[in-house]
């Protein structure tokens, strides 16, 4: 059977979607396999200010919440190795800042769906509990 430019653009839109998304149908929760899920210890930051002014933790918090409702999306910094995580959301037209509010600033332990594209690396927050 020939393959049609619809079922190649249907193909090639299957290796985009997220790791862990419910169907467009609203079906069963499905993995990618461009995703690594992680379990890390830090903070959501406003990269913004984290990366020009090294800013972070409580005392930073009620700006990095005023940037993130400006629009800016948040970043998860990992405790153990400094690596900051771009964040992106969990659905289509969903924003990524809405579940992350409540923990700007506090210790938390998440779990990321990790994707990986050529030399950029992005991550959606799957789960979200205290550090204590």
């Amino acid at each position: 059977m020939k393959a049609t430019p619809i079922a190649l653009l249907a193909a090639a839109a299957t290796l985009t979607l997220p790791c862990l998304v419910a169907g467009h149908s609203g079906g069963p929760e499905q993995l990618s396999p461009r995703c690594e899920v992680i379990e890390l210890r830090g903070e959501f930051i406003d990269p913004m200010c984290y990366f020009v002014h090294d800013a972070r933790g409580m005392s930073h918090a009620k700006c990095a919440e005023l940037c993130a409702k400006g629009g800016q999306n948040l970043a998860f910094l990992d405790d153990d190795s400094g690596r900051v995580y771009p964040l992106i959301a969990r659905g289509h037209g969903e924003n990524p800042n809405t579940m992350l509010m409540p923990y700007i600033g506090h210790a938390v332990r998440v779990k990321l769906a990790v994707y990986r594209k050529n030399v950029s690396l992005y991550a959606q927050v799957m789960q979200i509990s205290d550090q204590h």
